[in-house]
């Protein structure tokens, strides 16, 4: 999890602290998630969930983009059009592509007239380390997607097993996220190859997620669910 102040880049997942440069007196506060649990796969649909709050005392109309490397030659530019309510935060489900040598995804926050109001690099990589903050998921190895409390083992299935394909080995990784997380559209959910449903609260899903869910399947993406105390109700399209 990316976290940005109006001065700092605060990553929990590493506990490092990078100096940025957003202006200090920009009334807006953005929070940036990346990928599941910080793994990606390099080229494919990944989600990024945005969250947007400010000091502002009045509707603030505007647009967000989200500009990443998408491979050697190419950047993708993913816009987003916004209405902010005064104290009332906003959450923007997106997706967007990374490469595998990326090194930063830059977000700028702009005003109906294209003027940007606030603007800043996550860097992809700890500066003093230089170790990737973000895990790159390959073509060989597993990526779960786990919604849920995620017991029997299942944290541990990285370190107590192994994806065995055709042509070699790989790592199984786990990426777990919240209800209020889960992505809007089912390009979010492109990247896994499995998606996990352990007992979550369905009362915490809207629509739109649960919708994505329908067609993550209808497309041909693997869902395992795992009823328990929160069962479905008739009308869940799942």
């Amino acid at each position: 999890m990316l976290r940005v102040s109006l001065i700092t880049l605060v990553v929990l997942a590493s506990s490092a602290v990078v100096s940025a440069s957003a202006d200090s007196e920009s009334p807006f506060n953005v929070d940036f998630f990346f990928g599941w649990g910080n793994h990606y796969r390099p080229m494919e649909w990944t989600p990024v969930e945005i969250g947007i709050s400010s000091t502002l005392t009045e509707p603030f109309a505007g647009s967000i983009t989200v500009s990443a490397q998408q491979d050697g030659l190419n950047t993708l530019d993913i816009v987003h059009t916004f209405v902010l309510t005064p104290d009332i935060p906003l959450h923007l489900p997106l997706v967007t592509k990374l490469s595998f040598t990326a090194d930063k995804c830059r977000v700028r926050l702009r005003n109906e007239r294209g003027r940007v109001l606030w603007g800043f690099g996550f860097n992809l990589w700890n500066i003093s380390s230089r170790n990737r903050l973000l895990t790159v998921v390959n073509e060989n190895d597993l990526l779960i997607g786990l919604v849920g409390r995620g017991k029997f083992g299942l944290l541990r299935l990285p370190n107590q097993s192994v994806c065995q394909s055709i042509r070699d080995k790989g790592k199984v990784y786990i990426g777990d996220k919240l209800p209020r997380m889960v992505p809007w559209d089912w390009t979010g959910f492109a990247c896994l190859d499995v998606l996990i449903l352990y007992d979550p609260d369905w009362n915490l899903f809207n629509q739109q997620q649960l919708q994505a869910i329908v067609q993550l399947v209808s497309n041909g993406g693997k869902l395992l669910l795992i009823p328990g105390s929160h069962p479905l109700s008739p009308k869940n399209p799942i």
